[in-house]
């Protein structure tokens, strides 16, 4: 451990100015000298630039714009392939086969349906099923019927429900 005398301090004493006080309200402020300019403006101006002169023309055509064109040359039409060529198959579904959605909800809401659902199932083939109200209360009686085509199972649903809704 090290001892120092009580007066030394390792840092050396501060010299802060003493304030001065404020000059009481009303009186003037000492006379003094405005501070100096930070920056003087020099009496020398930058040196004039020539004037540029601009027209509107095109100036003189050079040497390579006097060059005449190059013969066109003739292009081969392009020929695209087949779609079929790439595995792409006409929609089965034309406008012969076109299914008169209007006719559907009609005989449907003739018949009493409570339910149709259509579904497009992965092996490319529909699947409709409709729920009719049966005779007894509370129950229903499902019509399904599955087709390659979405007209062809609509068609098998609608005869089998209005079968059924006839009675036996």
């Amino acid at each position: 451990m090290v001892f120092a005398p009580a007066s030394f301090s390792p840092y050396p004493a501060p010299n802060y100015a003493s304030p001065q006080q404020p000059a009481p309200y009303g009186s003037s402020l000492p006379a003094s000298s405005p501070p100096p300019p930070l920056w003087t403006p020099t009496a020398t101006a930058p040196p004039a630039r020539p004037p540029v002169t601009v027209r509107a023309q095109i100036g003189e055509e050079t040497a390579l714009r006097r060059q005449p064109a190059p013969a066109q040359t003739r292009r081969r039409a392009l020929a695209l392939p087949a779609p079929e060529q790439f595995g792409i198959v006409a929609a089965r579904e034309s406008a012969a086969t076109a299914i008169d959605w209007a006719a559907v909800h009609s005989r449907l809401d003739h018949l009493g349906v409570t339910c149709f659902h259509l579904e497009k199932r992965t092996a490319g083939d529909y699947r409709v099923t409709c729920l009719l109200p049966a005779r007894e209360q509370g129950k229903a009686h499902r019509i399904e019927a599955a087709a390659a085509s979405e007209p062809e199972a609509i068609r098998l649903t609608l005869t089998q429900a209005e079968a059924w809704a006839k009675g036996p």
